[in-house]
């Protein structure tokens, strides 16, 4: 489990939360004439997916996004200026964190993490280079922490055939650990035939993988554990033409019933007290979404300010809310709105 997982984790089991149980909420208002089904925060590799599905399966959603669509910014499309992503003003989030506590022996303070706004999330400004399924050390240390078998390595492989759109294999040949209509791109091209404008490259790169030899991890893709070391072939997120995949892909052609709010700042889970469930104490529920239209997170550049005025609007949802803000913004969007996952497990 990583440090932030850890972290975030020990937050949620603080007195904060704790007292929240005992706090005091409004009774929950009707939503019979809410516009939304669900509202899902977070236009990423994890809210992206998921409002798509729950839209193409004839509910109605909100998606939003703090950022916007970056479509055509040749930074977020091209394989060749994937890197310059990073630093691109446009979509750019610069979050700098303390990673150990003052006590811990070992000291990394204001360490960079780059991450992303807009359509696609952190999938409009990764490199491209590389497409993994996932370390079986890392989905199985969740499993086992949390007694979850769906967590396990060997459950999550039918989740990777659902997004990935393989361009390396056979789509004719049957084949359990792959898929061939989703929206990542998996391909195998720029490993094996680099080219260049410049011949002297071309032929360098091309003695380079000849010496190499071949892969000795046929693919790294499967469900079959991996040994410590060894050698693959690289797999680009990038297609036939080398542009590069993003979850944005499969929510800019997006059905009627789903809506995404762009540029838009979600500011606060709004929670009532249900006491039509459990008895006698009521059940909290989340109904809806503060959202302030127009404003930037704080490590987004043209931020404003703590000062600035946000001009927020509620946003009621007939079933759920679903927070999918990244690794930084769901911990404190979910903090904001005194939401335990230990005291509330169906939030």
């Amino acid at each position: 489990m990583g440090l932030l997982t850890a972290t975030f984790l020990a937050l949620l089991a603080s007195p904060i939360f704790a007292n929240a149980a005992s706090s005091t909420l409004p009774a929950c208002p009707s939503t019979e004439d809410a516009i939304y089904d669900y509202i899902v925060v977070g236009a990423g590799a994890g809210g992206g997916p998921v409002a798509a599905r729950l839209a193409e399966n004839g509910f109605s959603v909100l998606l939003v996004e703090t950022g916007e669509d970056e479509s055509n910014n040749p930074n977020t499309t091209s394989l060749f200026t994937a890197l310059a992503a990073t630093d691109d003003p446009k979509i750019d989030l610069n979050y700098t964190i303390k990673e150990y506590p003052a006590s811990f022996p070992v000291q990394r303070n204001d360490e960079w993490y780059p991450r992303s706004a807009g359509i696609g999330g952190c999938t409009i400004h990764n490199a491209g280079e590389n497409s993994i399924a996932g370390m079986r050390q890392q989905f199985d240390a969740i499993s086992r922490t949390f007694n979850d078998p769906s967590w396990s390595r060997d459950n999550m492989q039918q989740y990777w055939a659902l997004l990935e759109r393989n361009l390396y294999l056979d789509p004719a040949v049957p084949n359990p650990d792959h898929g061939f209509s989703g929206w990542l791109n998996t391909s195998r091209d720029g490993a094996i035939n680099f080219t260049s404008t410049d011949p002297k490259w071309t032929a360098l790169a091309t003695s380079i993988i000849a010496a190499s030899g071949p892969p000795t991890i046929p693919d790294p893709n499967t469900h079959v554990p991996l040994p410590p070391s060894g050698r693959v072939l690289e797999l680009l997120t990038g297609d036939e033409n080398h542009l590069r995949a993003s979850i944005r892909d499969k929510l800019t052609p997006s059905p009627k019933n789903l809506t995404i709010m762009t540029h838009a700042l979600a500011t606060k889970v709004l929670l009532c007290n249900d006491d039509t469930k459990k008895g006698k104490g009521g059940k909290v529920t989340a109904y809806g979404l503060a959202v302030a239209p127009g404003a930037k997170l704080p490590v987004a550049q043209g931020f404003n300010g703590k000062l600035q005025k946000l001009d927020e609007k509620n946003v009621i949802a007939r079933r759920e809310v679903i927070v999918a803000g990244g690794a930084f913004q769901t911990p404190q969007l979910v903090s904001v709105g005194l939401v335990s996952l230990k005291n509330y497990p169906h939030l």
